[in-house]
């Protein structure tokens, strides 16, 4: 019995090739596209499920000026994660996390990594880790302890024992080894390479931090709370802490501050702050790509039910004989059904082949992560279930509709195409019209908010070369810094250098302080954004002054400041001359203001412009930033190597031109673009494969009447326009539904950047008309060989 099902099943296949391959394609891409979208989006949603990582939580710190303007980061005060352990009984461990950039040196060698950080003991508690080496209870206890990753232990002591050895760390301390630990999942919005005592940092915290730990944002503290515990009991004790030990100085600045816990689980697809340990991922971003992937599925299932659906007239006699033979409809629906389920099955086959086989040769932004096996089992059990689900509907109409024709009407052939059928292939089809135009215009939209946003005017140069200083900060740093600058400004091609303490683009170096004029009232001070600049600063970066003179090279350190024009005027001026000579209260230290520039994108065009201020401390830097002749941009670099390995022996020379450093923020977007690009060509070409399997359905079906139509004159343009007039009604009729879907989709999704392109009626034109074009190229053969068939061939047809 099954074996006979499997015969007729192949025979039928076999029988109608051409619908088969069609088919076999469609679904094929359709199950492989749905498939990596899916585990692309699966993955992005399983960062941080560490065992007990539903208890563990991530201090959000939220500061909120006088005028209502606020600064939200990851920061919380330094001393909020012990009082919350001392103090709540629900919190069971807690850590904090202040992450730097270090050099290590072991054996007259010099390692670097970006990503350390001090830490204190709890930290193994709270994120499940495990060491492979050393006892995690009091790995950190001690001051001069770390402890290292097993793949950075292995690139700074090679095959040796690391355990008990002692380490150079940035030419100043010595760390004692103390444990190893596996390395972070990819998976991980905390990955680090070395763990440095927290004991370490306290001790050279400065007093006043040490004193008033409360007003200082400066670690990511994480709580693990009890199993017992509820999240929202401990988040309403937390104001009445903050009130017994910040409220009166709180209000002495008319400032507020609260906090919120953010469960680690959501902190990769959720969070945005300053201060992020790393780049995170886009929730909208994989809630996007979700809708994409089961677009793409529906649109292949589509492809199935429409083919199926108008070959069913030429299985009407099959359909006939069975009846008379004495077969039941519910026989018929389940022979037909299991036909479509070997189909979909071979197509699953073929899918994952796709999958499985080309994964190590598809692009990291279509299968960001390399091992299959990182994807958790539910995630696997809801694909195959979508997919399975998908199967059975798609399969089961096609079976009904062909297992319900009369079978006297069937044996004698006079079953029409017209009816039920035709109406579900045509809202089909006109579906498929919506999806695939509304991802084309998505398409352009997207690749012009990224042209719009590239094309803006900064306000400042970005074509300047930067090379990152030392990283060792020993007795010689200061002088060596000084020296390396002035010898860089001797190259042939420099016309200017200056020494920054941060880099446009950068997001997590920047100070910040309340602000507020000498003559102002305590409690008008507003949150600024500090960067460390020396005198040459907004002469190298090309920065528009609109009042004073800046910075000379006898100013005194600390005492002089540089607003922007958005700071200038949140300080209280209303012109920029006004602010000039005005002396500043910040870091419980005074300045003046000694010139103010107009307002450029420090940060993304994405963002919008905040207050920033500039200050003199030109010893307080980690970025050299050169202004060459273009021509010489390669002879100066190959310089400045030389001398850096003069007067910085055996550590790493790091250079990189500012424009990508910058362009580097664009990454989520351009990611966006690559995957819409890539998938809708994907369900492009799916709908096309469709249209292919009608036009060449139709026109045969219609062979008659386009003879007959040729006998009494009509010609074969008139044929082509006949045929074609059917596609591009659908296409309009879509296209009603279409543009203001896409119009409202491309509308939400820029309300996220303050800088956006306008939405120009030829975002949606341009998208309509290539749709059209790829739909006649499409049907092109098939219609065409339609109207060029002999009239008296098509007339004896039947």
């Amino acid at each position: 019995m099954l074996s006979t099902f499997f015969q007729i099943t192949f025979r039928n296949f076999l029988r109608r090739k051409f619908y088969f391959l069609l088919n076999l394609l469609g679904l094929s891409i359709g199950f492989a596209a749905f498939g990596a979208l899916f585990l692309f989006t699966a993955y992005e949603a399983s960062y941080d499920n560490f065992p007990g990582a539903n208890r563990v939580f991530r201090i959000k710190g939220i500061r909120i000026n006088q005028d209502g303007s606020s600064r939200e980061s990851v920061y919380a005060p330094v001393a909020a994660g012990p009082d919350m352990k001392a103090s709540f009984a629900e919190v069971e461990h807690e850590t904090r996390i202040i992450k730097t950039v270090g050099m290590f040196r072991y054996a007259d060698r010099w390692t670097k990594s970006e990503d350390v950080a001090y830490v204190n003991e709890d930290f193994f508690h709270v994120f499940s880790v495990s060491l492979q080496r050393g006892n995690a209870d009091n790995a950190l206890s001690q001051i001069n302890t770390m402890v290292l990753s097993a793949s950075f232990a292995k690139k700074v002591f090679g095959d040796e024992d690391p355990i008990g050895k002692r380490i150079d760390y940035k030419g100043r301390t010595y760390y004692e080894v103390v444990g190893v630990f596996p390395d972070f999942p990819k998976n991980s919005h905390v990955k680090l390479d070395a763990l440095l005592s927290f004991k370490n940092y306290e001790a050279i915290m400065r007093k006043d931090i040490a004193q008033e730990p409360w007003r200082w944002d400066i670690p990511v503290t994480y709580l693990k709370i009890s199993e017992s515990a509820e999240a929202a009991s401990l988040l309403s004790k937390i104001p009445k802490l903050v009130e017994e030990k910040t409220g009166e100085y709180l209000r002495s600045i008319n400032q507020e501050f609260r906090i919120e816990l953010q469960p680690v689980t959501s902190i990769h697809l959720e969070s945005n702050l300053e201060g992020e340990l790393g780049k995170n991922g886009d929730g909208k971003l994989v809630m996007y790509l979700k809708n994409i992937a089961l677009v793409i599925l529906v649109l292949a299932l589509i492809n199935y039910v429409s083919l199926s659906t108008a070959k069913s007239i030429e299985r009407s006699r099959e359909v006939g004989v069975r009846k008379v033979l004495g077969s039941g409809r519910g026989q018929l629906v389940l022979q037909f059904l299991g036909e479509s389920i070997v189909l979909h099955g071979i197509a699953l086959l073929v899918a994952a082949g796709i999958l499985i086989i080309g994964q190590p040769y598809l692009p990291e932004f279509i299968l960001p992560t390399q091992d299959l096996r990182e994807v958790p089992l539910h995630f696997w059990l809801v694909l195959v279930t979508i997919l399975l689900s998908g199967i059975f509907i798609t399969g089961l109409y096609p079976a009904w509709l062909l297992s319900g024709y009369n079978p006297v009407n069937a044996l004698k052939g006079t079953i029409s195409g017209i009816g039920r059928g035709v109406s579900v292939r045509k809202v089909l089809v006109t579906m498929q019209f919506i999806t695939s135009l509304v991802l084309i215009i998505w398409i352009f939209v997207v690749v012009g908010q990224l042209k719009f946003m590239r094309n803006t005017p900064l306000g400042f140069n970005t074509d300047r070369l930067v090379i990152r200083d030392s990283e060792v900060y020993d007795s010689l740093f200061d002088r060596n810094s000084a020296l390396y600058k002035k010898e860089l400004a001797r190259i042939a091609g420099v016309e200017q250098v200056s020494y920054v303490g941060m880099l446009p683009g950068d997001h997590n170096l920047a100070y910040s302080s309340n602000v507020r004029t000498l003559n102002a009232p305590s409690g008008s001070a507003i949150t600024l954004e500090f960067i460390m600049v020396d005198e040459h600063f907004d002469s190298t970066y090309g920065l528009e002054g609109l009042a004073g003179t800046g910075f000379k090279e006898e100013s005194t350190p600390w005492k002089e400041i540089i607003l922007n024009k958005s700071a200038m005027r949140a300080v209280g001026f209303t012109e920029p001359e006004e602010a000039i000579g005005e002396r500043i209260l910040f870091f419980n230290d005074t300045a003046k203001i000694v010139r103010v520039v107009e307002d450029f994108h420090f940060h993304s065009p994405r963002e919008p412009v905040k207050p920033m201020a500039f200050l003199f401390v030109p010893h307080m830097g980690f970025y050299f930033t050169l202004n060459t002749e273009p021509a010489a941009t390669s002879s100066v670099i190959q310089e400045a190597e030389k001398l850096f390995a003069t007067i910085y022996p055996g550590q790493p020379f790091v250079y990189k031109m500012l424009d990508d450093h910058f362009n580097a923020q664009y990454n989520a977007e351009l990611q966006f673009e690559r995957l819409l690009y890539f998938f809708s060509t994907l369900s492009v070409c799916i709908t096309c494969l469709g249209l292919l399997g009608m036009a060449a359905y139709t026109t045969h079906v219609r062979k008659k009447e386009i003879g007959i139509r040729k006998t009494l004159g009509a010609s074969s343009l008139g044929i082509l326009m006949l045929l074609w007039r059917e596609y591009m009604v659908t296409i309009l009729l879509a296209s009603l539904i279409a543009l203001p879907v896409s119009w409202y989709l491309a509308s939400q999704w820029l309300m996220d950047f303050a800088t956006r392109l306008s939405l120009t009626p030829a975002l949606f034109v341009l998208p309509l008309t290539i749709l059209m074009v790829i739909t006649l190229a499409t049907v092109l053969f098939q219609t065409l060989r339609a109207a060029m068939t002999n009239p008296v061939d098509s007339i004896r047809y039947e």
